[in-house]
Order: structure tokens, then C-alpha cells, then sequence
């Protein structure tokens, strides 16, 4: 069916029309003497043609065709090529099309009804040119080397940077090093003839900055094969001000106080001798007691710490403004455990738990065991862990206002540090106040959509932020688009293509202390990870069926060659019909 002539040269109509006009008139002018004749007629059509000829070579005219849509196969890197001999076995009549990062692809898809997708898949910068055909995505074999890694960017000075993640098909006896800033390795393991094996490496961070260690795969000569850079950026601790309220002194509390001390935070002890009479204890603090609790001497903390004991003595006035001071101030509340507390309806406790026969428990790499209530965590809505270790939950929280509560099922923490397990000790109780603590409120909270960056390729973040039309810029100086969330007015989203290797910034115009900063790299590195990533990007991306033909109506110019050859006979015949029949 063929219908609606257009033209591909529109906006040549209007002064096409008035030249076929003049010229078809100034003929007319010239051939007048002759106008009683029949000759005349069939000359002025013979004109027509000719002069219709020329501005339909101009003005390229066009007709809609309805034709059958086909189907195709869109081949990524990594595809297979018995995959795609299947396909063609199976439709006979399909459009292999090769992808180029960052080309359009519009133009050969219209013909397409359906596409099959073959390889890694496309850039997830490129998903969209897809959204408007269905599309089904098959895949392609998964890249060797590691394929999912998890590590914490920005660490605390003296806490450890943990990796975890799984490499795809490892070379039996190869090892994965970890390699600090100078190159010294730091943890290394050795792969294992698994199809996907998990690996774990990890690393003191004593000193403060930004570093780049590296992620090294060496074979069993110690020839270096891959080398992946890892930026960590290490920061000061958070110094904060914690108050430790205990119905008597207690051996927890001794360890737990030196350690906090020893980090530098500031802390207050309040521990009951008698009835009406208390020893405090004051480290990196001026000397001033609490005997009540009151909002005004409470805002001054960040967390409260107390047993049981003294939770369970607190007057109903004193619960009252301890509750308070959470839900509104932010004020964090850990409660030190004892067996009754287990006991304890959830209204009181905050928490929900089950018995169970263990009684103690390995923690990392402790050499023994510590002692540990014969309870666990109902882990009900709300209950979010501050501690755990493999599947147990040790040690958990609960939102309450602005703040938060929370508790833990062992019994003796200080036996760690007795059986030589202090680092152990350190990292359950930095992860147990960082959790629980007061949480500041930051100008900007920067959250990249990537845990990588790559030179020249878009980098997109989110910044939450409480101010009106924020402006951020690269370190480069240019200013970056932000878009507003539909649903939170406070988070913005922007993409910036960074162009220089190294550290880079993203700065917010409103208010430059607030810097992110994310190191940049070339493409050649993570390619293990970054294909991994891309596939899982077309998986969740691609969901549409497959309809194997539509018809459609597509433009299709008309052969000029035909527009010539009427110009040429007529022309001809103008030219020689004088000639042959005399003026």
C-alpha cells in the first residue's frame, strides 16, 4: 500500500514552486504566436513534464510504504558465535548489527521489529536507545577475573579495610595480593579450583590521607599478571562524647572505657558505690559531675551508655527526659545487657528475643570463644544490625526519632582483650558506637553511582543537600547540570565526564568546604569488574518480549533516475521538433 507523497527536501518547496512557475511561463511567452495551433497544447505539456522533471529532482519526493518489520541481532563484546549461527539457522531473514559505544542506533533499528541482544551488552549509557524496542537480551560468556568486589572507600584512621568479593573461574594456584601505597604486600590468598570463588583480604589503615593501594593477581613464580588500583581515602575519627552510667563498676566497663578513652573521645563515667553516692571518672573531659539526668546536661553527649541495672532504677521523669533527648535531640542510648534484661517485655527492652542453647561464640579471627547470652535477635522490622559476624547478629539497633537504641547478646566483651584478641574487641566496639552514636546532619551527602571512575566516560552522584538550587563544579571549573528528585526536593542528581587521571573533585558552590572527591582511571582497568557490571546493568534493564514481525510504514524516495529520463525526452523533443517540422 502505498500513500502520503511527501518531500525530503521541504524547505526547497515554496522557491521551487515559483522558478517551475517563471520558467513555465517565460516558455509559454515565447511559443504565444503559435498558441491557434494544436501544436501549441502539446507543447506547453511536453514543457510541463520537463519543468515538473526538475523540481521533482530538486524537492526529492517521497511515498510511505507499508513493509513487514524483521528482526535483529545487535552483537556486543564477548558474544557467541554459535549463539548467533543458531539465530541465524532459525530466522532466516535477519539484520546482524555490530554496537559502537556511544553511536547512535536509531536509524538501523527502525526496519526492526525485535532484537535480540548477543554479548556483554551495551554501556549503560546507551541503554535508553533501546527503550523503544523490544528487546531480549541473551547474554554472552561471562569474563574471567573478578567479578564482584566490596570494599569501603573511606575509612577511619586505625580501623582495617576489608575486601570482599568473587572471582570467575580463578587459575588453580595463582594468588590475589593486597599491595599498600609503596607497593609491600599486605594480605594475600590463594585461589582454589572453584567455577566462582569468594576471597577476603584486608588491611590496617594507620595513617591519615588519600592512597591508593592495589588489588594484584600474581601466578605461583610471583610473576605479577593484573594490577587494579584501590583509592581509599583515610580520615580523623570522629571524637565523640559519651557518658557511661553503671549501677556498680564493672569489668566491661573498665575495658570499655580505656578503649574509649585511648581513641580520644571524651568520657564520662558514673558508677554507684552506695545509695545516693557515685564515683565519676573523667578522661579527655573537664571534671564536671551528672548526678540527674536533665535535656539540658544530656544535649552536651552524643551517647549514653548503661546497664541494666541503672536503666531499670531511672524514675519514670528521668525515662521521660532519656527518651526525649533521643527523639529529638539525637542522642544514642546503648544498653549493657544482663540475663534479666532478655526477660524484659519489648516495651521496656526495645528489643524482641529467642532463646537458644549457645552460650558462647567466635568472632573474627579470635582464638576463643566469648561468652555470650543464650539468646538471639528477633530480627523484626526495625531492627537493624550494628555487629555481625557471618550470619549472627550480635549486636543491633532500633531507630527511635532522630536517634537510636541498642543492645547486644554478649555477655563479656573484655574477655577478647584477655585472650589476646584486642584488635578483635576494637573493631566490634568502634562498629557498636559508630552505629548507635549521634549522627550529624552534613551540609552535602554525596552518594556516586559507581564505585569507579573512568577518564572521558560519564560519572553520575546523587548530593543530598538542605540547600535552595545548589551549584557544584569540577575541579576543572565547569559547572555540572543537577536535576531534582520528583519524590525528595533534597536530593539532586548530575553527571560529570571527567578528564583528567587521579584524584578529581566535585565541589558545591553554596558553601566549598563541602568537596567529594573520587580518583579517575583509564578503561583498561577493572575490566573484568566493569563487563560484569555492564551485564547485570542489561539484565535488569531488558524486559520487553520478543515480536518476531510488525508491518510498518517507512519513507522511501522515489528513484530520480525516472525524473531524469522524463526531463531528457522532453527536453529532446522541445529541442528537436522545430527542426524537424519548421517553425
Amino acid at each position: 500500500m502505498i500513500r502520503e507523497i511527501a518531500f525530503l527536501n521541504k524547505h526547497l518547496l515554496w522557491p521551487t514552486l515559483i522558478g517551475s512557475l517563471v520558467l513555465l511561463t517565460v516558455f509559454l511567452w515565447k511559443e504565444w504566436p503559435q498558441s491557434g495551433k494544436s501544436r501549441f497544447i502539446f507543447k506547453a505539456f511536453v514543457s510541463s513534464l520537463a519543468i515538473g522533471s526538475l523540481a521533482a529532482i530538486a524537492l526529492k519526493p517521497t511515498f510511505l510504504k507499508e513493509v513487514e518489520k524483521g528482526l535483529g541481532v545487535l552483537i556486543t563484546e564477548g558474544y557467541d558465535n554459535n549463539q548467533l549461527d543458531s539465530i541465524k539457522n532459525t530466522y532466516k531473514k535477519v539484520k546482524i548489527i555490530k554496537y559502537e559505544k556511544n553511536k547512535p542506533l536509531k536509524q538501523r533499528l527502525d526496519s526492526l521489529s525485535s532484537l535480540f541482544v548477543l554479548g556483554h551488552g551495551l554501556q549503560t549509557y546507551d541503554l535508553w536507545q533501546l527503550d523503544s524496542t523490544p528487546v531480549t537480551y541473551l547474554g554472552g560468556s561471562l569474563p574471567k577475573g573478578i567479578s564482584r568486589l566490596n570494599y569501603s572507600k573511606e575509612n577511619t584512621i586505625g580501623s582495617k579495610v576489608i575486601l570482599n568479593g568473587l572471582y570467575n573461574e580463578p587459575q588453580v594456584g595463582n594468588r590475589l595480593v593486597l599491595g599498600g601505597p609503596g607497593g609491600a604486600s599486605l594480605d594475600s590468598i590463594k585461589l582454589e579450583n572453584e567455577s566462582s570463588y569468594g576471597f577476603s583480604l584486608e588491611a590496617d589503615l594507620p595513617v591519615k590521607g588519600k592512597f591508593i593501594y592495589a588489588l594484584q593477581e600474581r601466578d605461583s613464580l610471583g610473576k605479577l599478571l593484573s594490577n587494579e588500583p584501590l583509592p581509599i581515602k583515610v580520615i580523623g575519627r570522629d571524637t565523640l562524647k559519651i557518658l557511661i552510667v553503671n549501677n556498680f563498676p564493672t569489668f566491661e566497663t573498665k575495658y570499655l572505657k580505656n578503649y574509649l578513652a585511648e581513641m580520644g573521645h571524651q568520657v564520662l563515667v558514673r558508677s554507684q558505690i552506695t545509695k545516693n553516692r557515685y564515683k565519676f571518672e573523667y578522661f579527655n573531659r573537664n571534671k564536671t559531675p551528672i548526678y540527674t539526668f536533665s535535656e539540658k546536661n544530656l544535649s552536651d553527649f552524643d551517647l549514653l551508655i548503661i546497664d541494666v541495672g541503672s536503666y531499670r532504677n531511672m524514675s519514670l521523669k528521668s525515662i521521660s527526659v532519656v527518651e526525649n533527648s533521643i527523639r529529638e535531640e539525637g542522642l544514642g542510648l546503648f544498653i549493657q545487657p544482663n540475663l534479666n534484661y532478655f526477660r524484659l517485655p519489648g516495651k521496656t527492652s526495645h528489643f524482641s528475643f529467642e532463646r537458644e542453647n549457645m552460650v558462647e561464640v567466635s568472632i573474627q579471627e579470635s582464638n576463643r570463644a566469648v561468652s555470650k547470652y543464650p539468646y538471639r535477635f528477633k530480627e523484626d522490622l526495625g531492627v537493624l544490625p550494628s555487629y555481625k559476624y557471618g550470619n549472627q547478629l550480635l549486636a543491633a539497633y532500633k531507630k527511635m526519632g532522630k536517634g537510636r537504641i541498642g543492645t547486644t547478646v554478649l555477655e563479656s566483651t573484655y574477655e577478647l582483650v584477655l585472650n589476646g584478641n584486642s584488635k578483635t574487641y576494637q573493631q566490634f566496639w568502634k562498629e557498636i558506637i559508630e552505629a548507635t552514636s549521634k549522627k550529624s546532619i552534613p551540609i552535602a551527602e554525596w552518594n556516586p553511582a559507581s564505585k569507579f571512575a573512568y577518564k572521558d566516560q560519564p560519572f553520575e552522584f546523587k548530593v543530598r543537600t538542605e540547600i535552595e538550587n545548589p551549584e557544584i563544579k569540577s575541579n576543572d571549573g565547569y559547572g555540572i547540570p543537577l536535576m531534582q528528585d520528583v519524590e525528595v526536593a533534597s536530593i539532586w542528581g548530575g553527571t560529570t565526564y571527567p578528564r583528567n587521571l587521579g584524584w578529581n573533585k566535585l565541589i558545591l558552590q553554596n558553601d566549598t568546604t563541602q568537596v567529594y572527591e573520587y580518583f579517575v582511571m583509564d578503561s583498561t582497568k577493572w575490566r573484568s569488574l566493569t563487563k560484569n557490571r555492564t551485564i547485570h546493568d542489561n539484565v535488569r534493564h531488558f524486559n520487553k518480549p520478543v515480536i518476531e514481525s510488525l508491518n510498518m510504514e517507512v519513507p522511501q524516495e522515489i528513484n530520480p533516475l525516472w525524473f531524469y529520463l522524463v526531463f531528457l525526452f522532453s527536453a529532446g523533443y522541445l529541442w528537436l521538433e522545430p527542426k524537424l517540422l519548421g517553425s
